[in-house]
């Protein structure tokens, strides 16, 4: 997996989290839990990126 590619399967980890939070979640207390996995998988994206600008 190039490094492209693994920053744009974080992207879609993050964007698939978030399309699957409920209401439901909500009301349990779990959407905190699912915005900071979301948040987390997006940080991770970025940092594969600025790893790769910085050995180029």
């Amino acid at each position: 997996m190039t490094p492209a590619e693994r920053s744009q399967w974080c992207i879609q980890q993050a964007e698939a989290i978030e399309a699957d939070l409920l209401p439901v979640e909500a009301e349990e207390g779990l959407l905190p839990i699912g915005r900071a996995l979301a948040t987390w998988y997006r940080s991770m994206a970025r940092r594969v990126l600025e790893n790769v600008r910085e050995t180029a």
